[in-house]
């Protein structure tokens, strides 16, 4: 009798650990998975100078959002307070596109294509910028795709970043994409 409790005594004390063990371990698995789907977005795009991000760019195969700014121009400072901030634009940039900040009127290098220039040069002579804040939408292989001028909301933003960074101006014009993006709303309801 002796032996068959001991072996009873043993089965259940494994058992009880097996239960005791195995769940705090899938728990922890199954918690890593939460957070690793739940990562929140970052709060704030990661602005990256014109060499570094047009190198990442080209090397990760994501489209560029280029925001030509000056120091004095508070159109662009609302941008940063406002628009940069709003969780679906940060979300949308960080995720799919490289962000590169050019001051307009700075003589700080850069090199474009090979070639030696400062940030103002570039501005002007490459990409034709004349007002603030002016944003180019490029290629991931540096293409100029289109630009847009002013202070934009972030719902307005969102639009053209979306149909830069998402590859829909290779599908048709931004008018076709936003009634398009409006009908795919309108039938989800």
């Amino acid at each position: 009798m002796r032996r068959g409790a001991l072996t009873f005594v043993s089965a259940g004390v494994f058992l009880g650990g097996l239960l005791l063990w195995g769940p705090p371990i899938s728990m922890a698995q199954e918690g890593a998975k939460k957070s690793a789907a739940s990562t929140p977005a970052p709060a704030e795009i990661s602005w990256l100078s014109y060499d570094v991000g047009m190198a990442r760019a080209k090397k990760e195969g994501k489209h560029v959002l280029i925001d030509f700014y000056t120091t004095w121009c508070g159109y662009c400072k609302k941008m940063d307070r406002s628009t940069f901030r709003d969780k679906a634009v940060v979300g949308f940039i960080s995720k799919n596109m490289v962000a590169v900040k050019v001051n307009a009127e700075s003589n700080k290098p850069i090199m474009h294509e090979g070639k030696r220039l400062t940030e103002r040069a570039l501005s002007r002579r490459v990409y034709g910028v004349r007002g603030y804040p002016t944003y180019w939408f490029v290629s991931p292989k540096g293409e100029k795709l289109f630009y847009i001028p002013g202070y934009r909301s972030g719902p307005d933003f969102l639009n053209f970043a979306e149909y830069a960074g998402g590859g829909h101006y290779k599908k048709g014009d931004y008018k076709s994409f936003l009634e398009s993006k409006k009908s795919r709303k309108r039938s989800s309801k």
